[in-house]
């Protein structure tokens, strides 16, 4: 089934508290332009390190940035310690057992 892009904005992005915070990041990434921190199509994100209501923030890599574990990244109702272990599962590297050769003495 498609997104309903139009549905989305009326019933989220439309609202006067998700238009303040989108006002919010723009005028924070603007900033950033005017710096030299960030260039358009960089693939750089602003990271609002503690949250959207504070100024605090750093530029990382857009990936990195969406793959955070707390943050949009990790789906809901998966718990932090059991999606990073999966992670560690599947990153692991496997240990090659190595056979000895048995030399028979005569």
């Amino acid at each position: 089934m498609p997104r309903d892009y139009k549905d989305e904005y009326q019933k989220f992005q439309s609202s006067t508290k998700q238009k303040q915070n989108r006002a919010k990041r723009n005028k924070i990434r603007r900033k950033f332009l005017k710096l030299g921190k960030v260039t358009k199509g960089d693939n750089k994100d602003i990271h609002h390190t503690s949250g959207i209501s504070n100024d605090s923030v750093e530029v990382i890599s857009s990936s990195e940035n969406k793959g955070k574990p707390n943050e949009g990244g990790r789906r809901k109702g998966v718990k932090k310690r059991r999606w990073l272990q999966g992670l560690k599962n599947i990153f692991k590297k496997k240990k090659k057992k190595v056979k000895k050769k048995r030399r028979f003495v005569r």
